[in-house]
């Protein structure tokens, strides 16, 4: 059974919702009687040692079905309700959620953050005809047969760690130290930057890994030895830094490399970059930062973002690294409404992939009305979202670009894939 159906969140309440600035008092009979709601199923280790993961996860599920519910009173004709079903992040536990929601007759699919847990759910899902989307970001589902029905909308976890690398080659760097916590985000990306960097040439020798601290994310700051990881950096004849941690764990490292003989450059993780403190910390170290930039991750689009989940009184804990979730509910509300009511998945894949990819209008996600009175007209669409541009390859993965850049606006060489 579900863990639970939010239909009373993301559909009843959504005719006279945060995200409406009206409501007609007749709107929610109309909208009872007209609309098409179509049953969704949210997979996600709702308990267990990932539960904290997936807070924002499902802050961004609820709040974007809100929005493509609340697109009812606004021409829309399809809508959906979100069952949530718990995984605790491992495969039996998967194998157990999908076998109920097919029972249920489910058809579409949201999740899963653990890659062991989606390739369960792909075993069962696309074989019997239903949509299904990826969260995790683990390269190896890149050769997963989709069959037309398995989209991957999390970018993959190895491209911001071979863009960091090629950043700091690309800068001169021979010698590289890295300082990173033990969580997935962090040392998933500082592995793919210490594999991708030993394996270049620097002169008539490899490229080399001078040292690697790693310390629990969750330390309390007054255990840190800041200053003593960052001697020890300088003293392995590092010239290239990348710190891979926490928002605040970063920030004081900043501090410290600021306080020392380093002069070479310093590269972070976005986790640290969208620290606004980061900014203030003194001397020249801020101009030798670099950092990735997601393309079209900044503007309107990630700007509408923030507004309406801080309309619904959403705290993000993890920044704007989830906000693919949402873009990915909102365009699946699209898809429904271009497939037309009672279509099957496939067709609302086949709808997925043109608003998703170019040519067409540019909408994003504080335009979904807009969108649907497009949808009406006839129009195509080129959804844009607040995780940048959201368009997809012939294997259905998410296709992304990274730029190195410096605090002066300088950008690096993008990556693109």
């Amino acid at each position: 059974m579900p863990r639970e159906v939010r239909r009373s969140h993301v559909y009843a309440s959504a005719v006279c919702g945060v995200v409406l600035a009206s409501c007609s008092s007749s709107g929610d009979a109309a909208t009872s009687k007209n609309a098409d709601l179509v049953s969704v199923g949210v997979f996600h280790p709702f308990t267990g040692p990932l539960a904290p993961v997936v807070l924002d996860v499902e802050s961004n599920y609820d709040v974007g079905a809100f929005v493509v519910n609340a697109g009812l009173d606004h021409g829309a004709t399809v809508g959906m309700e979100l069952a949530k079903y718990d995984t605790q992040g491992n495969a039996e536990m998967a194998a157990s959620a999908i076998t109920s929601a097919l029972e249920d007759g489910i058809g579409y699919y949201l999740g899963e953050i653990s890659s062991a847990a989606t390739k369960v759910m792909l075993d069962h899902t696309v074989p019997a005809g239903a949509l299904t989307f990826s969260m995790s970001s683990a390269d190896g589902l890149t050769d997963q047969d989709n069959q037309g029905l398995f989209f991957r909308t999390a970018n993959r976890a190895s491209l911001p760690g071979r863009t960091l690398a090629k950043g700091m080659f690309d800068e001169g760097s021979t010698r590289i130290g890295i300082i990173a916590s033990n969580h997935v985000y962090d040392s998933g990306i500082s592995d793919v930057v210490q594999a991708s960097f030993t394996s270049k040439t620097c002169g008539d020798s490899a490229c080399a890994l001078t040292k690697r601290t790693v310390h629990a994310r969750e330390t309390p700051t007054s255990e840190m030895n800041y200053a003593g990881d960052v001697a020890a950096l300088i003293a392995s004849g590092a010239d290239g830094i990348l710190l891979a941690t926490s928002a605040e764990h970063g920030l004081n490292y900043m501090h410290a490399i600021s306080d020392s003989a380093y002069k070479g450059t310093i590269w972070v993780t976005d986790v640290i970059s969208f620290n606004p403190d980061v900014k203030a910390v003194a001397g020249s170290v801020i101009t030798r930062m670099r950092y990735l930039q997601l393309i079209e991750y900044q503007g309107r689009h990630l700007d509408a973002w923030k507004r309406i989940m801080d309309e619904h009184g959403v705290t993000l804990t993890a920044g704007t690294s989830t906000s693919f979730t949402f873009d990915t509910v909102l365009v699946l509300g699209l898809a429904m409404n271009k497939a037309g009511a009672g279509a099957s998945p496939r067709d609302v894949a086949d709808a997925f992939l043109q608003i998703a990819n170019p040519p067409g209008k540019e909408v994003g996600p504080g335009e979904y009305d807009q969108a649907i009175a497009l949808l009406k007209a006839g129009e195509e669409l080129d959804y844009h979202g607040a995780s940048g541009t959201f368009d997809f390859n012939e294997n259905y993965d998410r296709v992304v670009e990274y730029t190195p850049v410096r605090w002066d606006g300088t950008k690096g060489v993008p990556l693109f894939e």
